[in-house]
């Protein structure tokens, strides 16, 4: 049985200064619901939505948490990042299943009759079927389309999907062409993403994207700086893609409140789904703040922003 729960608060800041985090012209409100084809171990879904969209549609998002970062509590550390990526105009829901590992044993299933080959071990743990719970949480939305805030989707538009850490890993399986066909997936975003490395064949599941993808990384990540970069760079030249490798910060970049850490990691995460899904309205056009975040070269775009290690967009020609 579907169960809701709406939060009773609205967020809401103002844009005036650069020492709180941007934010985009929509307020957001929180709704958790519960999906009973995700894994047994936490079936809430949590979503993060604009309620002040005056008939606007927007793009579903949907996000992979980290190990250790679902479950009743530690799902809630990625509040500000998903309230503020949801206030440019973005239905992101997050699964919180598997914070520590499945409970479910992994393996095949019609979720991930797509990927074909194990993400990571050890399978006991359910690890290798980690993606599917992205793609549930898709199928789960749509399933959904009656009841607010998936009312607000316009599933025409395509879907995005995102995760951090081990959820950025299984972003990247899921983001392979074959996934992302099946279920729609028109563009990713990686936030500290672990290791790309496909135990059954050695090769980097990065080699298998085709859709537009952002990787985003920072040389304060002593876990997970060189794998973002690993799944970049195996990206075929025909993806269109963006790696940020920010100086400082850390691996849990998008789980801190700003200051702590990067206040820009949603801006720059919205507005890549801006350029390549849009909303119903239309998608980010040249000469837009999304558009000029990613492709310029003031010091608000992606490259400019703040010291980095290595920055690069790809537009393959």
């Amino acid at each position: 049985m579907l169960t809701t729960f709406v939060a009773a608060s609205v967020c809401s800041e103002s844009r005036t200064s650069f020492a709180k985090p941007p934010l985009g012209p929509y307020e957001t409100a929180k709704w958790k619901l519960r999906s009973p084809a995700h894994d047994g171990s936490d079936q809430e879904i949590h979503v993060t939505a604009p309620v002040d969209g005056n008939g606007t549609h927007f793009a579903l998002l949907a996000y992979a948490h980290g190990f250790l970062g679902g479950g009743e509590l530690d799902i809630h550390g990625y509040d500000v990042l998903f309230h503020q990526i949801a206030s440019y105009g973005f239905v992101v829901a997050a699964h919180a299943s598997c914070s520590r590992g499945c409970a479910r044993p992994g393996g095949p299933s019609r979720w991930t009759a797509c990927g074909g080959l194990p993400l990571m071990s050890p399978t006991g743990q359910g690890w290798d079927s980690y993606y599917a719970e992205t793609l549930k949480t898709i199928e789960f939305a749509r399933n959904s389309s009656a009841l607010a805030p998936f009312d607000q989707v316009n599933f025409s538009l395509g879907v995005g999907i995102v995760g951090h850490s081990m959820g950025g890993q299984s972003t990247a399986y899921a983001a392979g062409d074959a996934c992302a066909k099946m279920w729609d997936v028109r563009a990713a975003v990686l936030h500290h993403a672990a290791s790309g490395i496909n135990g059954a064949h050695g090769l980097n599941i990065g080699s298998n994207i085709t859709v537009p993808t952002a990787s985003f990384t920072s040389t304060g990540d002593g876990c997970c700086e060189q794998s973002t970069y690993d799944i970049f760079a195996a990206m075929p030249p025909t993806t269109p893609r963006l790696y940020r490798d920010l100086v400082g910060s850390s691996h849990l970049e998008p789980v801190l409140i700003p200051p702590i850490e990067s206040p820009f990691l949603a801006a720059f995460t919205a507005a890549w789904f801006n350029v390549f899904i849009g909303q119903s309205a239309g998608k980010a056009a040249p000469g837009s703040e999304a558009y000029d975040a990613i492709y310029g070269h003031g010091p608000g775009s992606v490259c400019e922003y703040a010291p980095m290690a290595n920055c690069s967009v790809i537009v393959p020609r």
